[in-house]
């Protein structure tokens, strides 16, 4: 993947940061979620990720869920 979408130059094509940046992810990527519920959208859960991003430095700040995603993609209630 990286060697078809990367730049040369990019950061993305550091083997230590990216091994950095799993490992920040690896805690909380499949946390709670059962494999019947895999691909559902939970808002509690989007804003946690969206916050950890933020600590970590990989975006400047946490969004909010209903300017991140099309409300298409929302349970109905």
């Amino acid at each position: 993947m990286v060697d078809h979408y990367v730049d040369l130059e990019s950061k993305y094509n550091d083997l230590a940061y990216q091994t950095q940046s799993l490992g920040l992810n690896a805690e909380y990527t499949m946390l709670g979620i059962q494999p019947e519920t895999l691909g559902m959208i939970d808002s509690d859960r989007w804003m946690r990720t969206a916050q950890c991003f933020a600590e970590f430095g990989i975006i400047d700040t946490a969004p909010t869920p209903e300017i991140s995603l099309a409300s298409v993609f929302w349970p109905a209630a």
